[in-house]
């Protein structure tokens, strides 16, 4: 559900746009979680409802949960969640504006970045309007 080229792209782009606190696909959780997070809601629109717990964000998608480390999706919130500090451990449901507000300083990698986030979605829709074109 969530395809190999929504990740490639947010890591181009994230890279492309920071001069320090660089991605690597393998580290989107650790620091970028929040800002995969508004990606994918971005590109699912309503289909996806957003979550975060203390030190983590990902998107539900019919029954299944979904970050970049579960491109298939896991059918347990608990498989998914990270939290380890006590508070919101099972993950509650925000509106875009609240996950906004809530990551603002707890995330590594800064306040979330839309235009990141915007050119990001630019990007995979051109790739995956090519995918398709060919």
């Amino acid at each position: 559900m969530v395809p190999k080229s929504l990740i490639e792209s947010f890591v181009k782009v994230w890279n492309e746009q920071s001069l320090f606190h660089k991605v690597q696909e393998h580290t989107i959780n650790s620091g970028w979680c929040y800002h995969f997070a508004l990606l994918m809601k971005k590109v699912y629109r309503n289909k996806a409802t957003l979550y975060s717990s203390c030190d983590h964000a990902w998107v539900k998608i019919g029954h299944k949960y979904y970050d970049s480390k579960n491109p298939e999706g896991v059918n347990l919130k608990s498989s998914i969640s990270m939290c380890c500090c006590g508070l919101k451990c099972s993950g509650e449901i925000l509106s875009k504006a609240e996950l906004v507000k809530f990551w603002r300083h707890r995330g590594r990698s800064g306040p979330v970045k839309h235009s990141v986030i915007n050119k990001a979605y630019a990007l995979y829709k051109k790739v995956s309007e090519n995918v398709v074109a060919k």
